[in-house]
């Protein structure tokens, strides 16, 4: 690209400016949903009760450990527990971008990272109370390291560093399990980034002769992280067996695997066959042509740099999509799972049209940078709109409920999405009571877990608040009886969910 290190990093600073502007503008317009409003009541424990609870949940602690002490400093308000993921998720723009200048020239690494810092993902997740943005900087930080050693000589190489990378990648298991999966390509660039070659008759022999050339005390770094997981592993494996009898995530074919496309890039998920989906694969097999052009002509260093930065998500999602084949597994391939990925996929996308001008057309380049804009526009605009967020209402329904309460009220929520979402926004004297439906899963444990005066009988027969009032906080599709000695007062009509008031005669 015609653009001097110094234009490029304008660049990258308008561009990091906008993306922290755009993470913390209106970060609490939108409501918490389900699982912010989880992370939220987790927080309402303590540390002990958050490794209880997570261990019968699907993922691991950390997240919550730390969002629990950096809750004692800022609170646990929606501004105060989204904060924290954008600063992780500004933090991943910066170690993107000096990662990237480890593997390629400098303006290519700041275009790559101005592009990212855009992104739809990274303004998404770094306005969610969720680990993803935690995920993704802690994986780059150990990236880096793990680049910074590779391309030192062998004696420059110290213990100490790799100890700290595996360390890292520790503490990314410990916050999403699916982390581990950036070893993958780690690995392959282990493999394959010594420009020292082996000749063999055979590609077996060709290849032992590549893995002697593995600095040793890579591999024995590795071995650190399986023994500091060690405490948690029996209850992984546990929540692997509760996860494989039965999952939310539906069953994998193209149509899910376009939508994990399809929503970096526009922000749109897909559910069905249709135009978006064949467009998809269309743009899909030029992106390919367009990276084997790039491989045939393309110096090897710019080769390795890009197939390790393109790997960063290809491997997880082709390990995630042949787990979820798998006759004894159910499905873990969904778009949110890959936003902690999502910084090597725009990286990607970025270097691909980047080098596309270096070494296939000037033309072609121009037009795909243009073309990643325009995807990055498009996809962040749907972000910021609020698209998957329009019908989580809880926040402005919850006032009206603040507001009109009265001392001796109950407040009682019909399904386990109401109850965590409404306990998040109730400002009352009065918790949130749950109408008891047996515990089913994982998710219900702050609920059982907790005090078990808040559980509430079907028929609701017992209720008999000193008031004389009852809020029955009830989602769209519900259809609960009431007792016939209850009359309706006043409705607060949601998108999501509609707030009834009663009086009991």
């Amino acid at each position: 690209m015609r653009l001097t290190d110094t234009q490029s990093r304008i660049i990258f600073g308008v561009s990091s400016t906008l993306s922290a502007f755009l993470m913390f503008w209106r970060i609490n317009k939108w409501s918490f949903w389900f699982d912010e409003s989880y992370t939220s009541a987790l927080l309402n424990t303590n540390f002990s009760e958050i490794l209880k609870l997570t261990s019968l949940d699907v993922h691991p602690p950390l997240y919550y450990f730390v969002l629990y002490v950096w809750s004692w400093v800022f609170g646990a308000s929606d501004i105060a527990l989204r904060s924290m993921s954008a600063l992780f998720m500004l933090a991943s723009i910066l170690l993107l971008v000096v990662l990237l200048k480890r593997l390629v020239e400098k303006r290519y690494a700041y275009l790559a990272a101005s592009f990212a810092a855009l992104a739809p993902f990274t303004i998404r997740y770094g306005q969610e109370a969720r680990m993803y943005a935690m995920v993704s900087a802690l994986l780059l930080a150990a990236t880096y390291i793990f680049v910074v050693q590779l391309q030192r000589k062998r004696r420059e190489r110290t213990a100490r560093l790799w100890i700290g990378y595996a360390f890292i990648m520790t503490l990314a298991l410990y916050t999403h399990y699916f982390a581990i999966l950036i070893l993958a390509s780690h690995l392959a660039y282990a493999l394959f980034h010594d420009t020292r070659t082996k000749d063999g008759k055979t590609w077996l022999i060709r290849l032992k002769n590549r893995v002697s050339l593995v600095d040793r005390k890579f591999l024995k770094s590795l071995i650190i992280i399986p023994v500091l997981f060690a405490p948690w592993t029996g209850t992984l494996i546990n929540q692997f067996q509760t996860v494989n009898s039965g999952f939310w995530i539906p069953p994998v074919d193209y149509v899910s695997i376009m939508s994990v496309f399809t929503t970096m890039t526009i922000f749109t998920e897909v559910f069905e066959p249709g135009a978006t989906v064949w467009i998809g694969y269309v743009a899909l097999a030029v992106f390919v042509c367009v990276v084997v052009k790039v491989a045939k002509t393309a110096q090897a260093s710019d080769l390795r740099a890009l197939w390790f930065v393109l790997a960063g998500i290809l491997f997880p999602l082709a390990v995630l999509t042949v787990l979820s084949i798998l006759p004894f597994t159910t499905s873990y391939l969904y778009f949110r799972y890959f936003a902690q990925f999502s910084m090597f996929f725009y990286a990607g996308l970025t270097l691909v049209a980047a080098f596309s001008y270096k070494y296939v057309s000037e033309y072609v380049g121009v037009a795909l940078i243009a073309v990643v804009a325009l995807l990055n526009l498009y996809g962040t605009q749907r972000v910021l709109s609020g698209t998957d967020k329009i019908g989580v209402d809880m926040n402005v329904r919850m006032e009206r409920l603040n507001e009109e309460y009265a001392e001796g009220d109950v407040i009682i929520a019909t399904s386990m999405f109401q109850w965590f979402n409404a306990r998040h926004y109730n400002s009352t004297t009065t918790p949130v009571k749950y109408l008891d439906t047996g515990y089913q899963w994982g998710s219900h444990a702050p609920i059982y877990e907790s005090d078990p005066s808040i559980l509430v009988d079907q028929d609701m027969l017992e209720v008999n608040p000193e008031s004389g009032r009852a809020w029955l906080i009830e989602s769209k599709d519900s259809n609960v009886a009431v007792p016939d000695n209850w009359s309706l007062a006043s409705t607060v009509d949601g998108m999501e969910s509609t707030i009834n008031l009663y009086e009991i005669n």
